[in-house]
C-alpha cells in the first residue's frame, strides 16, 4: 500500500458541475477487498468527501480536499482493520460451522432421550 497525491479533474454527469479530486491512496485489489475499502471510507466520511474507483488491479481512493499524513494513516488503518476482520471471518468459518453442527447434534440427542 502506498499513496501519491495527484489532482484529477472531471465533470459531474448529473449536474454538469466541475470538480477536482485528489488521489489519496491506492490499495491492491489482490490483497484488499472492495468492501474493506468502502467501510474504511465510510468510517472517515464525517468531514471528508471520499470516493473509491477501480483502476486496473487497484482501488483508488480520492478526496475533494488534501488529506494530511495523519488522515491518510488513519484511513489505511481502518481499511486494514476491516480487511483483517474479513480474513479472520473467512478463515474461521469452517470451525464455526463445525462447532454449530456439534452443538445441534448434542441438543438433538439430548432432546430425543427425554
Amino acid at each position: 500500500m502506498g499513496y501519491e497525491r495527484k489532482r484529477l479533474s472531471g465533470v459531474s454527469v448529473d449536474e454538469g458541475i466541475d470538480y477536482d479530486m485528489i488521489e489519496v491512496v491506492r490499495f491492491d485489489s489482490r490483497v484488499t477487498s472492495l468492501s474493506s475499502v468502502r467501510k474504511g471510507i465510510y468510517r472517515m466520511s464525517g468531514t471528508l468527501g471520499l470516493i473509491c474507483r477501480e483502476d486496473g488491479s487497484d482501488f483508488v481512493v480520492e478526496s475533494n480536499a488534501e488529506l494530511n499524513q495523519l488522515e491518510i494513516v488513519t484511513l489505511m488503518r481502518h481499511v486494514n482493520d476491516y480487511q483483517l476482520r474479513e480474513s479472520i471471518s473467512q478463515e474461521t468459518a469452517a470451525i464455526r460451522d463445525a462447532v454449530l453442527a456439534a452443538a445441534l447434534i448434542r441438543i438433538t440427542r439430548e432432546h430425543d432421550f427425554k
